[in-house]
């Protein structure tokens, strides 16, 4: 018990912070004395087109248009990204898309269509979380002490979802909340006291206390008998237990650290209380971690969910900071996108320098894959598909496609896959992209009608697929071979989809 308890401390407390830096200021200076440290350079500040593309992939999941390219790159605001990122997080899609991400986080992706009590998740995170900005620590106190049926109150699907999942109840709820919500791996003590972890089964077991009353039931099902409703709620009775016959032992709910939890509340709310409280850094520096990971394609601890002494911090001092930081904010996540968004290591270049050191020094920026949600959002912008006509009518059926193919639930919330030869095959060969290039008034089209002049085409294709303007290089390549088409169609499709399939297009860089 006391080696959990050191863990805790270990990690969960900080030193005070220099209050002289703070958000961006704070990450850029302890990622810049990594770089003097190991005498490494770091890359170039991106261009704007470069960083116009990934904040917006980032932010909102989806390409920037033509003409808020060239309005961002005419701009001569110094404080232009600065306003570009606070717009981004004020647009409906940044609620959506971080709903989205939230929503396969907790609960998986639906294989099936999003099912009503899907729909009351993603809801819920979409309206009363990320659209009204609603601080971190208060929407994992709902998810973990919310009571309901799981139509109408959105956050029950969390505890609902992992009380179906194996019978085993309290032992996955303690489990995944440990991992989530901690980056805490606590499960290995189920069993035994694992010689290798701090975590005992006491420990274990004390955790589990917390949930072992939490409970579901069907109530009805709904109209057209495909989405069962079921209730949430807390049993007068139930206690964690472990052992066999004589020697099974019964375990009060207890907290890692051995804070004592206020037996005047139920149990989940008891434990939430002191999951959040300021004084629980882990807590912060969990959802810092991952969020890092998703700006940067790799966490600060890699892997994000597991912060046992395997992984050691690439930048302990950074996450201590930056984790008391978002406390001292109010565990506002829009602050903390705010603070990585603005620094300058976000906003390096991806070409990597000569001397750049490893990729968890952050001197120059990742290139990650899209995620099958931005792939999916980024080719209907890029074809200039409307959502909800044409192969958009089922965005759920389209999406579904590019994450069996291109998706990993274990790392939903970045773009971190293996290119595979069908993924390849998809996009090259398969009716989306490639029946709606020459589709009559998409995005082409629209182009083509706009301007006969092939160097403006050219630049205009350019700018919808890949966000930028050709390359004289490019455009000494492209323009002799459209040029020579005359009039023809085709010759502007071939280039669409030579982007389209490009790495380019297909990573966030």
């Amino acid at each position: 018990m006391r080696t959990a308890v050191l863990f805790l401390v270990t990690l969960g407390v900080a030193p005070a912070q220099d209050i002289t830096f703070t958000g961006s200021a704070l990450i850029d200076r302890e990622i810049s004395r990594t770089w003097t440290d190991a005498a490494v350079s770091s890359a170039p500040t991106s261009d704007d087109a470069e960083f116009l593309r990934r904040i917006s992939l980032d932010i909102t999941g989806t390409l920037p248009g033509p003409d808020e390219i060239l309005a961002f790159l005419k701009d001569t605001a110094a404080d232009k990204r600065a306003a570009k990122i606070d717009r981004l997080l004020a647009a409906p899609q940044y609620a959506h898309v971080w709903a989205e991400l939230w929503e396969n986080i907790l609960v998986g992706y639906d294989q099936q269509s999003r099912n009503d009590s899907k729909k009351a998740l993603y809801s819920w995170l979409r309206d009363e979380v990320f659209a009204k900005n609603l601080p971190y620590d208060r929407m994992v106190t709902a998810l973990i002490a919310s009571t309901g049926i799981n139509t109408e109150t959105g956050p029950v699907n969390f505890l609902i979802k992992l009380s179906r999942k194996d019978g085993m109840g309290g032992v996955t709820m303690a489990s995944k909340a440990s991992k989530l919500f901690l980056s805490t791996q606590i499960q290995c003590a189920q069993c035994h006291d694992h010689p290798f972890d701090r975590f005992t089964q006491e420990d274990f077991y004390g955790m589990v206390g917390f949930f072992a009353r939490t409970k579901s039931k069907k109530v009805d099902t709904s109209k057209d008998n495909k989405d069962t409703r079921y209730e949430l709620y807390d049993d007068t009775k139930g206690e964690a237990a472990f052992g066999e016959g004589k020697a099974k032992k019964n375990v009060a709910p207890r907290f890692l650290d051995e804070i004592a939890p206020d037996k005047d509340l139920p149990r989940r709310e008891a434990f939430v209380k002191l999951l959040t409280r300021p004084e629980n850094v882990l807590f912060a520096k969990s959802v810092v971690n991952r969020y890092w990971a998703r700006f940067f394609g790799r966490g600060i601890i890699e892997p994000v969910d597991d912060f046992s002494n395997r992984f050691k911090p690439s930048h302990p001092e950074l996450l201590n900071g930056l984790a008391r930081d978002f406390i001292a904010h109010g565990y506002d996540l829009a602050w903390l996108i705010r603070s990585i968004a603005n620094s300058r290591t976000y906003q390096l270049a991806s070409r990597k320098p000569e001397n750049a050191g490893s990729e968890r020094l952050f001197s120059f920026a990742a290139t990650r894959p899209l995620t099958p949600e931005q792939l999916t959002a980024s080719l209907l912008s890029a074809l200039g598909i409307v959502e909800g006509q044409g192969p958009a009518k089922n965005m759920t059926d389209l999406l579904r496609q590019f994450r069996q193919r291109f998706g990993d639930e274990e790392t939903a919330d970045r773009g971190l896959f293996a290119g595979t030869i069908p993924q390849a095959l998809m996009l090259m060969n398969g009716s989306m992209p490639n029946g709606e290039i020459s589709r009559a008034n998409n995005a082409l089209d629209k182009i083509l009608k706009q301007t006969t002049i092939p160097e403006e085409r050219l630049e205009r294709i350019f700018l919808t697929v890949l966000c930028r303007r050709p390359s004289p290089r490019e455009q000494s390549s492209y323009l002799p071979y459209v040029q020579a088409a005359g009039t023809k169609k085709e010759p502007y499709e071939d280039v669409t989809w030579v982007l389209l399939n490009s790495s380019e297009f297909l990573f966030n860089h």
